[in-house]
């Protein structure tokens, strides 16, 4: 089978990002770009399609990339997230819950502002009053089938003070440090009291992938009853 044109059209976009590129056969090419594994097919019918594969989330998702612009896309939106490592203030490196190893762009913190807007919409149609809403320094918790999402917690340990850094095993009081206050399927994102400060997440996140997000989570809402 001779390399169609999207393949190679696909293997030329990879090449621009990485010499790590091997051939084990005609059309089927694989190795690493910015430290993730990918995979490029071509299929029986003369289609092919790049995949990429997030170690990092839950199930060692695949990705799958049809053109150039799409890999384009993510190769810069990793490229931003490594240079957006998360520091957070004094405060919350002191005292807060746990943050994620990424900063928040503004285009993630936007959509999680319209689905926490949306949310409180929903709700006040729903019970005519207002709920506390999750996205607040409220202790209110809320989830759908969809994404879940979670007040900062105030909950702290009651052991007495460790000798050496704190760890769960050794605990003894039953706390558990906060994981995130959203999750959308493998991605996760953490904030210090309330959405807008001190956000994070725990993996680097495209345009696209957020606009997925964001017209998920808001469909999800349009299904409340």
């Amino acid at each position: 089978m001779e390399q169609c044109n999207q393949f190679k059209h696909l293997l030329e976009a990879i090449k621009k990002h990485t010499d790590d590129v091997r051939l084990s056969s005609e059309c089927f090419a694989f190795g690493t770009i910015k430290g993730y594994t990918f995979r490029l097919f071509q299929e029986s019918n003369n289609e092919a399609y790049l995949c990429i594969r997030d170690e990092k989330s839950v199930c060692g998702m695949w990705s799958a990339f049809y053109n150039a612009s799409e890999i384009d896309e993510w190769v810069g939106a990793i490229t931003n997230n490594e240079k957006m490592k998360y520091e957070p203030e004094l405060g919350q490196a002191i005292f807060g819950q746990p943050h994620q190893e990424f900063g928040v762009s503004g285009l993630m913190a936007a959509a999680l502002r319209d689905i926490s807007r949306e949310w409180e919409r929903v709700m006040w149609n729903r019970w005519q009053r207002t709920i506390d809403s999750p996205f607040d320094n409220t202790g209110a918790k809320w989830s759908c089938d969809t994404f879940e999402v979670e007040a900062y917690s105030w909950a702290e340990c009651d052991c007495d003070d460790f000798d050496e850094e704190w760890s769960q095993d050794k605990c003894t009081c039953g706390y558990k440090p906060q994981t995130y206050n959203f999750k959308y399927k493998d991605i996760e994102v953490s904030w210090y009291k309330y959405l807008g400060r001190g956000m994070s997440q725990n993996r680097p996140t495209s345009p696209s992938e957020i606009a997925e997000m964001l017209e998920s989570c808001l469909n999800a809402l349009k299904n409340v009853k």
